[in-house]
């Protein structure tokens, strides 16, 4: 009693750690649960041509990295820079890095390649404290402004009260100053050049600021299926209730700038730093559809690297796919353990039914069954007339083992012509095990007769076939390899099986008579 309540203690915490790590993997880290799932992904190559204005002096240039996404679905990986001719400085923190160079005396080129991966569930990064631009502000202003000056001020004032009255909140508001300064171009270019404003962005960002309404620059561009021209165009950000909302600049009163990758934030290009530089860009970007799996693979470099040290995926390919059968042989042990205590059904050895189903898989299950069936009646024929013989054991299995062998090249040669491929096949029907079977049910024949011979046997193809469609299809294989902590779970299993010793399903059966004679 003391060893099945340990029994059953261990077996508990097997199943809450497998099921733990198991619900962490699929709901936090977002695993996928089948292997068809996919992600929205982008391959992004970046080429500058920098060219130099003079040859003397140093020349320093700084290029903005992809920046980490706000409250958008995506995320940067795999970033390759190559820039062989400069010295490079990375500033993660800045999100840019420093190319410098002596003396730049002709056109060089940096290139800067990178993945964009979909996110299903993104947790933005915490903000830092931002303040509104307040030059405007009539507080700030200048006390004794020239004619041109005050006229700006009174343009300024002019748009922010039309604004407000046509407005509820900090994006609407913004979307009416946007729309006022496109109606009205000639006061938005005077009030662009008196600002000294660099872009529309820059301008609309000041009026803002001078009412307390906080947006900043986007830059960044639009992902495509795939364009090898694609320009990086500027958009505006307002900042309501903890989260930044894009705004769209333009007159056709498109907003519907989800589409748009950000990629840095501000007012300076890509490349700035030195005037003693001028560079040309192109840009280009593919779009893919890869597994889920391959996208957390990325992430988990460095996310979590201890649970991307332990994971299978880091495996090489050719170890990785001995793995995928490895996991699942437990589980059809336990399917074995399950049909021979719970149901009682028979069969010729614990492992043998699995790796049955394991020939399956390269045979097909028709073909299979045909198969396995051929080689025991031709080795409980070729052990029927050894027997005869009367040779020793050793020698008789020998005997046995070389006929199978004879017998498998011979169905090799027969099925070529059918494109029957059975080389893997026979790899995963061990002939030594199959050797032992054929034993195994010739003494059974001998001893208990050719009906529990034939239960074996049926018992045997059931459960192999059973394990076949249930274990052996590409959903398990997947939630297995992926989450391999389930293993503990079979354990689990395996220990409660162990300690069930009561009466098995058939035996209800075979017993029914008797509980009839019972008063």
């Amino acid at each position: 009693m003391i060893r099945t309540w340990i029994t059953a203690c261990i077996a508990i915490a097997l199943i809450l750690f497998g099921l733990g790590v198991f619900y962490y993997k699929s709901v936090v880290l977002s695993y996928p649960l089948a292997p068809s799932e996919t992600v929205d992904s982008w391959y992004v190559e970046f080429t500058a041509n920098i060219d130099p204005r003079s040859t003397r002096g140093n020349n320093t240039l700084d290029f903005t990295l992809p920046k980490p996404q706000d409250n958008l679905k995506y995320v940067v990986t795999n970033l390759q820079i190559f820039a062989p001719d400069f010295g490079l400085e990375d500033n993660e923190k800045s999100r840019e890095f420093e190319l410098t160079k002596r003396a730049l005396k002709k056109t060089e080129t940096i290139l800067i390649r990178y993945n964009i991966f979909a996110i299903d569930n993104p947790t933005p990064p915490k903000e830092k404290k931002i303040e509104a631009h307040d030059d405007y502000k009539k507080r700030n202003r200048i006390s004794n402004p020239s004619d041109k000056t005050k006229i700006l001020y009174d343009n300024i004032d002019e748009i922010i009260e039309d604004a407000r009255d046509k407005s509820a909140g900090p994006i609407s508001y913004a979307r009416q100053v946007v729309q006022i300064l496109n109606d009205q171009k000639k006061v938005s270019r005077f009030i662009m050049g008196e600002m000294g404003a660099t872009s529309k962005e820059v301008m609309i960002v000041k009026i803002l600021g001078a009412s307390d309404v906080k947006a900043r620059i986007a830059n960044g561009f639009e992902l495509q299926d795939r364009n090898d021209n694609l320009d990086i165009i500027s958009w505006l950000e307002v900042y309501d209730d903890k989260k930044w909302v894009r705004v769209s600049t333009t007159s056709d009163k498109i907003d519907n700038l989800k589409d748009y990758y950000l990629w840095w934030v501000g007012d300076h290009g890509i490349l700035s730093g030195d005037e003693n530089i001028r560079y040309n860009y192109s840009l280009s970007t593919k779009a893919n559809r890869d597994g889920s799996l391959t996208r957390e693979i990325w992430l988990e470099e460095n996310r979590n690297p201890v649970l991307n040290f332990f994971s299978l995926q880091t495996l090489p390919l050719e170890q990785q796919f001995v793995v995928q059968i490895l996991l699942l042989l437990p589980l059809g042990a336990l399917l074995v353990s399950f049909f021979r205590q719970m149901i009682g059904f028979q069969t010729f050895g614990t492992f043998m039914p699995v790796l049955i189903a394991l020939a399956f898989r390269e045979t097909g299950l028709l073909y299979g069954i045909g198969f396995f069936f051929g080689i025991i009646i031709v080795g409980l024929i070729a052990r029927a007339y050894i027997t005869k013989l009367h040779l020793l054991m050793v020698p008789r299995l020998s005997s046995v083992l070389s006929v199978i062998v004879l017998f498998i090249i011979l169905l090799m040669l027969l099925t070529k012509s059918q494109n029957i491929s059975l080389g893997i096949s026979v790899a995963l029907f061990p002939v030594v095990i199959i050797t032992m079977f054929i034993e195994r049910m010739s003494t059974i024949l001998d001893e208990k007769g050719p009906l529990d011979a034939f239960y074996g046997f049926i018992g045997s193809m059931f459960v192999a076939t059973v394990i076949y469609i249930l274990v052996l299809n590409a959903l398990v294989m997947h939630v297995m390899f992926v989450f391999p902590e389930l293993l503990f779970v079979v354990i689990a299993g395996c220990l409660l099986l162990g300690r069930y010793n009561g009466y098995k399903l058939m035996e209800y059966w075979r017993f029914k008579q008797i509980q009839k004679l019972q008063p």
